[in-house]
């Protein structure tokens, strides 16, 4: 055995001493929860969150006629898994109505999430003065709370009182 060779066999034994293999963990699958409501139900819902919110030429859009309120968690799931938020700053060509839609498109991918399509999410772009004109994500989670997401930094967002909504989409 030539000098090389032993030292192979020495760095060997000392990194894997009982040459055992490492096996990473699988991640922990994110366990959602779930709820599925109507059309009807969303737009009651953020009637109700948002009020006098509502401008008064404002209009909420819910497309569908069946909807799925994923859970919080596994709201941040996909926001940790996404990219949007990576995205560059660009005014006027990417800005926070690309990264709404941005953000829209997610949660529209995930609902054929195993190949199967399920409802959609209850999710989608708001545009409106927040508290300045600017556009955001809304998602009604599982416990039926209308909730807002900033898309360019994956925050969670209260909804404010000075704020005026102008157009929200599902």
């Amino acid at each position: 055995m030539n000098m090389i060779q032993r030292i192979g066999s020495w760095l060997r034994q000392l990194f894997n001493p009982k040459n055992t293999v490492v096996v990473p963990e699988p991640p922990t699958p994110i366990i959602d929860n779930g709820v599925y409501i109507t059309g009807d139900q969303a737009k009651a819902i953020i009637v109700a969150t948002l009020g006098k919110r509502l401008a008064s030429r404002s209009y909420v859009h819910p497309f569908d006629k069946i909807y799925y309120c994923p859970s919080k968690e596994y709201v941040e799931h996909l926001l940790a898994i996404d990219e949007t938020d990576k995205l560059t700053y660009i005014a006027e060509k990417g800005d926070c109505d690309n990264f709404a839609a941005q953000l829209w498109a997610v949660f529209g991918r995930d609902a054929w999430r195993d190949g199967e399509k399920r409802a959609s999410h209850c999710a989608g772009p708001v545009f409106g003065r927040l508290p300045h004109p600017h556009a955001m994500n809304w998602v009604i989670t599982d416990d039926l709370k209308l909730r807002l997401i900033e898309p360019q930094t994956d925050a969670w967002k209260e909804w404010g009182d000075k704020f005026s909504i102008w157009l929200m989409a599902a």
